[in-house]
C-alpha cells in the first residue's frame, strides 16, 4: 500500500489484513484495509545464521540482525545504514533458536536504538564518540546520507520552535504523575534465584512527595559465563538521566491541529526529533521545555468542500516512552 501527498510518497508498507466487519449480524457496507510499514516484514523473518557479539555496539547488532533476516531475499529493498549508539552489549543469537528478527530489533529499540521508517527508507540515529547525536542516516540509491540539520554547540538537534501560533486548534496536555520518580533503579537483564545480579540507582527523595520508585530494566546487560560488561558507567549514567528527567512530573502534549504557520514540513516531523516548546497555558512550566516528537497522527477526509487534512503531533519528555505508539 502506497500513500502519496502532492505526488510525493509519504508512506508505504505491506497490507496485513482485509476485513468486512459484521454490523448487526451482517456484513457492513465498507471494507477495512490495515497495513504496517516495511519493518513489519521482520515479524515473519528469523535469523538465518549464528551471530555472536561481545562488547559490540547496539547499532552493529541491529544492522547485522536486519541484514541476516533479509539475506535470502530483500523484497522491499530494506537497507540499514552503518551507525553506532554508544551502548555496548554482549549477545549470542543461534539460528536454530528461530528467534523472529522483529523481537530482537524491538528489544534493541526499547533500550538503545532510535529508528523510524520514512516512506520505504529505514532511518537511524547515529551517536558520535562522545555520546552526542551525530545525525539521522539513511541509505538512498545505495549511498548513505545524513537526514538532519547541523547540531547546536551542545550536539543537540533542535528542529524548530512550537508556539501557540503553530496550532489552529489548541493541543491538549497531561502532566503524567505515573511517570514521576525520585528513586530510580536500573537492574541488569539477567537475574537468578536471588534476583538481579547487578543494578544501578540514583535518588533524590523529596519527602513532601514521598518515595517514588521507578524500575527500568536494561536488556543490554547480558553477561555470558561470568564475562563482565566493561562499560558499566553507561548504566549509572542512564539512572542519573532518568532521575533528572522524572524528578518533576513530565508533561505529554498531544492533539490539536497544526496550521500553516507551524514551523515544519511533513518530512521534518519524524519520531525522535527534538523541538522547543513555548506554550502559554496557566503558567504550566512543563510547557516551556524541550520535547521529543513521539508520533504524528494524520487524518484525511473527503467532503463537500473537497479534501481536508488534520495533522496532530504528540510530544513527550526526552528519555521517556509514555503515550504509546512508535
Amino acid at each position: 500500500l502506497r500513500i502519496e501527498r502532492n505526488g510525493e510518497l509519504v508512506w508505504a508498507g505491506p497490507i496485513v489484513s482485509i476485513e468486512r466487519p459484521v454490523r448487526n449480524g451482517s456484513g457492513a457496507d465498507f471494507v477495512t484495509i490495515s497495513a504496517s510499514d516495511i519493518m513489519k516484514w521482520m515479524s515473519r523473518r528469523t535469523i538465518k545464521e549464528d551471530l555472536a557479539f561481545n562488547q559490540s555496539d547496539a547499532g552493529l547488532v541491529f544492522k547485522d540482525v536486519l541484514d541476516s533476516a533479509t539475506s535470502l531475499d530483500n523484497l522491499f529493498g530494506l537497507e540499514c545504514p552503518i551507525f553506532q549508539t554508544g551502548y555496548a552489549m554482549t549477545r549470542q543469537i543461534v539460528a536454530l533458536n528461530f528467534e523472529y528478527a522483529s523481537d530482537i530489533l524491538e528489544e534493541l529499540a526499547r533500550s538503545a536504538v532510535d529508528y523510524f521508517v520514512l516512506g520505504t527508507d529505514l532511518v537511524v540515529q547515529n551517536q558520535d564518540a562522545t555520546g552526542f547525536p551525530a545525525g539521522w542516516y539513511v541509505i538512498r540509491d545505495g549511498v548513505q546520507e545524513q537526514l538532519a540539520p547541523t547540531p547546536d554547540p551542545f550536539g543537540r538537534y533542535f528542529f524548530g520552535l512550537f508556539t501557540d501560533e503553530a496550532w489552529v486548534e489548541r493541543p491538549g496536555w497531561v502532566i503524567d504523575g505515573e511517570a514521576q520518580a525520585n528513586n530510580v533503579y536500573v537492574p541488569g537483564a539477567d537475574s537468578g534465584e536471588g534476583g538481579f545480579r547487578r543494578f544501578w540507582t540514583a535518588s533524590d527523595v523529596d519527602m513532601e512527595a514521598g518515595l517514588l520508585d521507578y524500575v527500568d530494566v536494561s536488556t543490554l546487560y547480558r553477561p555470558q559465563a561470568g564475562t563482565p560488561i566493561t562499560s558499566i558507567g553507561v548504566f549509572q549514567e542512564r539512572a542519573d538521566s532518568l532521575l533528572a528527567l522524572r524528578r518533576d512530573a513530565p508533561v505529554i502534549l498531544s492533539g490539536g491541529m497544526l496550521g500553516q504557520n507551524a514551523p515544519v514540513t511533513v518530512d521534518m516531523l519524524f519520531p525522535g526529533s527534538l523541538w522547543s516548546i513555548d506554550l502559554a497555558d496557566h503558567g504550566v512550566s512543563q510547557l516551556l521545555s524541550i520535547q521529543r516528537l513521539k508520533r504524528v497522527d494524520v487524518q484525511v477526509s473527503v467532503g463537500e468542500g473537497g479534501i481536508s487534512e488534520r495533522v496532530s503531533p504528540t510530544f513527550i519528555p526526552i528519555g521517556t516512552d509514555e503515550a504509546g505508539g512508535n
